[in-house]
């Protein structure tokens, strides 16, 4: 609408302008060149307009033609592009899906029409990649280290390259130099600490990380867990040489982790040999009270072994009372009481941890001590070693899967840092002497319970023999011809005589006895079932 009005005003305005000059009439001479042209105003106006709109599509006319053949090679680069990154997406999605024919005609097709265009690079190595064409896919990478922009898409490539060939030294010189061009880069700073773990070049391995920290790759608490256990490590590998320095190392990873297990015991160990009791003592108690270990608690009886069994056990009293776990504190003081021939006092502090499910550990310590107090050939030993035989295992340094009876700072199958966890076997496979592959109904509950468990243990012999005679009892009051005629047949179920345990003296027979018994009573079954 409002371009009608300012179209209906423009009308107006030359209409009265071409009024006014009608009225106003004049005259416009113009003398060039001996020529004299003489006109009206108004048509002198009129030629200048004419001519001016004639110069101005002269001028239009020429810059198209000046410009066309631009236009015309802009037009087919346009197209071009439009056909090369259609190929290249193609050729993605031909990577992702694994076909390697139409990927590798992309490829071709793409760095045929965009040349050096850093996607087309990166299809083509990925392609040389699905085909396994490694040196290809080498050499396209090595190609894209020439351009700032690629560099850092080469040194990626470089680097899986080398990792899945197992080449370490090339792998670990493109995350450095992928560290150097980009210092936050966070796959580069990862993969080279791994490679230098795996390598166990602890001192490049503490720098990497303290890189990382600096870069803000890795937080505070992480770090430090880190670096105590590269100390650790790196304690460890100097043992033997340098012992201070072992000493030293293993102090400081104690310091930055106080819950270490391996940095105590290497430090405590360490201090012993030299003589600093009260540094080590210090040291074992403090990680005593946050990670209760059995290394710790072997350590510090070990700290204490020029006294008295009788004076180790007050100190490991004290000691056991300050453990994180209670029933490790309870192992600890239990080997103490054993050794100082307290034989109550151990089985006191072990019976209430051998309630649920007691692990090997508590079943071999209750069998030491019913064997020191009671003798050998005691039932009660008898009992908790054939319990230990099917008794949880005892915890032991596992990483992914594989148990190790020492710790060990890196997992050998991933190379992760930190892996080994102090924790039972995974998987493992609980059997009780109980265990039955035929469940049976469980009995009716006893009115009166007995409140400890534990006192029944060694029981089981005459368990068997009251079943036994029950059995037999039963057996003569179904076969009695006065039971014949009263009641119908039933199914007779009864529990032959074991070996090792026999009958009540009253029922013992002879051989021949015995064998004459069972065959009467086989054919008093038979006649039984027959009339039945």
């Amino acid at each position: 609408m409002t371009k009608f009005f300012f179209f209906f005003a423009l009308i107006i305005l030359l209409s009265v302008c071409a009024a006014w000059f009608a009225d106003h009439p004049g005259s416009l001479t113009l003398h060039w060149n001996g020529y004299i042209l003489e006109t009206s105003l108004l048509i002198g106006a009129l030629l200048s307009f004419i001519l001016l709109l004639l110069v101005s599509m002269f001028m239009r006319c020429f810059r198209f033609l000046w410009a066309a053949p631009q236009k015309i090679r802009g037009a087919f680069d346009h197209y071009n592009q439009t056909r090369g990154y259609r190929a290249l997406s193609r050729g993605m999605i031909a990577v992702c899906t694994g076909e390697v024919t139409v990927a590798a005609h992309c490829a071709k097709k793409t760095l045929k029409i965009l040349k050096n265009h850093p996607l087309s690079l990166l299809l083509t190595a990925q392609t040389a990649q699905l085909k396994n064409d490694k040196e290809t896919a080498k050499r396209v990478f090595g190609e894209m280290l020439s351009s700032p922009e690629t560099r850092m898409l080469g040194l990626h490539g470089l680097f899986i390259g080398a990792w899945h060939q197992n080449d370490r030294e090339t792998a670990e010189e493109m995350a450095q130099k992928a560290l150097d061009q980009a210092p936050r880069t966070a796959w580069a700073a990862e993969a080279l600490f791994e490679l230098q773990c795996r390598a166990e070049a602890w001192k490049k391995a503490l720098k990497t990380l303290a890189q990382n920290h600096k870069n803000e790759l890795i937080s505070k608490t992480a770090f430090l867990r880190m670096r105590a256990i590269l100390l650790t490590a790196h304690a460890l590998e100097c043992e033997k040489k340098d012992t201070e320095k072992a000493t030293k190392l293993s102090m400081e990873a104690h310091t930055l982790a106080p819950g270490l297990v391996p940095a105590a015991t290497l430090a405590g160990r360490l201090l012993i040999q030299q003589g600093k009791d009260r540094k080590a003592s210090k040291i074992i108690k403090k990680t005593w009270q946050q990670n209760a270990h059995p290394d710790i608690a072997n350590l510090y009886s070990r700290l204490h072994a020029k006294e008295t069994s009788h004076n180790r056990l007050k100190y490991m009293e004290r000691f056991s009372s300050q453990a994180s776990d209670k029933k490790e504190g309870a192992i600890a003081l239990a080997r103490a009481a054993i050794d100082a021939r307290q034989w109550a006092m151990a089985r006191t502090v072990l019976l209430p941890h051998a309630k649920n499910a007691p692990n090997r550990t508590i079943c071999l310590l209750l069998a030491k001590i019913e064997d020191g107090e009671f003798g050998k050939n005691n039932g009660k030993t008898r009992e908790w070693l054939a319990r230990a035989a099917y008794a949880r295992q005892d915890p032991m340094w596992i990483a992914d899967g594989v148990a190790s009876s020492t710790w060990k700072p890196i997992s050998a199958i991933t190379g992760q840092i930190d892996a080994f966890q102090w924790q039972p076997p995974p998987g493992e496979i609980r059997i009780t002497p109980n265990m039955s592959p035929d469940p049976k109904p469980a009995p009716d509950p006893d009115p009166d319970p007995d409140p400890d468990p534990l006192k029944n243990i060694g029981n089981d012999e005459k368990k068997e023999k009251t079943e036994i005679t029950q059995n037999q009892a039963f057996l003569r009051e179904k076969i009695s011809p006065q039971k014949e005629k009263d009641e119908p047949a039933k199914m007779l179920s009864f529990s032959p005589n074991a070996p090792d345990n026999p009958l009540p003296e009253t029922e013992l027979k002879t051989e021949k006895e015995q064998k004459k018994g069972r065959s009467e009573k086989q054919k008093k079954l038979r006649r039984f079932g027959r009339k039945s």
